[in-house]
């Protein structure tokens, strides 16, 4: 199905045995329609890490009994505050902080980081089934960002729209013309 030259061969296998849990874990989140895609998005994490070699085995570790709040990181971590917002905006936190003295773009991002704080405080108090429902085309870029994780070599349109149908569930066709599009329109963010 593949055939960049230096891509490891393991890699391959791990993205190609993926396709079924990758499936199963979209079904699980209703295809995405009633809220964040929560088991597909940490499938998906999971993957990359594994991909890219930054993954190691999840210890079970004693969680203490949340104490009464003293100050604002008790009810707000900033760990959430960031994850919401990358989740939100799929930018880091610290660009929309940046741009706040930028002068034009300084009321945009405080929009934005208002709107990630609102998220943030909702997430800490009903757990993350309280982020909204992911934006555009979400599940392409979380699959787009998997690929480039496992095959970092120039891969051709014909050859990515091939991956896609064996691995996104999303359940419709994909044809050169669209991947090409598709591709151009992400390839600054994430090369």
């Amino acid at each position: 199905m593949l055939k960049a030259k230096g891509v490891p061969k393991g890699k391959i296998k791990l993205l190609l045995d993926s396709a079924e849990q990758i499936r199963l874990a979209w079904d699980r989140d209703d295809r995405g329609t009633k809220g964040s895609p929560l088991n597909t998005l940490y499938l998906l994490s999971e993957l990359e890490a594994r991909l890219l070699k930054k993954w190691r085995s999840r210890k079970i570790r004693f969680i203490p009994y949340p104490k009464a709040p003293t100050r604002l990181s008790d009810i707000l971590p900033e760990k959430v505050v960031r994850q919401v917002h990358e989740y939100l905006y799929e930018e880091p936190f610290q660009d929309a902080l940046d741009e706040l003295h930028s002068g034009d773009a300084a009321d945009a991002a405080r929009e934005r980081i208002k709107n990630t704080l609102e998220t943030a405080l909702d997430v800490g108090a009903y757990g993350e089934q309280a982020l909204p429902a992911p934006r555009g085309n979400w599940l392409h870029r979380q699959m787009l960002g998997i690929i480039r994780a496992a095959v970092p070599e120039r891969v051709t349109d014909s050859e990515m729209t091939k991956l896609f149908d064996y691995l996104c569930p999303c359940g419709s066709e994909h044809n050169r013309e669209t991947m090409k599009k598709f591709r151009w329109r992400h390839s600054e963010r994430n090369e």
